[in-house]
Order: structure tokens, then sequence, then C-alpha cells
């Protein structure tokens, strides 16, 4: 978890076709609930989750 976000967990290469030659690498997240960067975004999306099934009813 401390290495989350950094390439010992893989990363995606990608290059911009409509701008030039250059390629941006983007490394992968472990995707844990522990986690203090993964964890944060995994609360948030469960509270939008639920904000919207409340509202919704």
């Amino acid at each position: 978890m401390l290495k989350c976000g950094s390439s010992e967990h893989g990363f995606g290469t990608y290059q911009c076709l409509s701008f030039g030659q250059e390629q941006h690498k983007v490394n992968f997240s472990c995707k844990g609930k522990a986690c203090l960067q993964c964890g944060k975004r995994y609360a948030r999306e469960s509270m939008i989750k639920k904000m919207s099934a409340c509202c919704l009813k």
C-alpha cells in the first residue's frame, strides 16, 4: 500500500496521436480499501452511490 501508484504495480503507456509522439506512463494503483489514496476514492464513490440511491427514492 505504501507503494500505491508506483510502477511496481504495473503501468500503462499511452501515446498522444494528435499532438506528437510523446509517450505518457500511467502507474496502476493497488485498489485496496485500507490504502490512504485508494480508500479515499472508494469512500467517496460509495458515498455518492448511497446518496444517489437515497435521493432517488
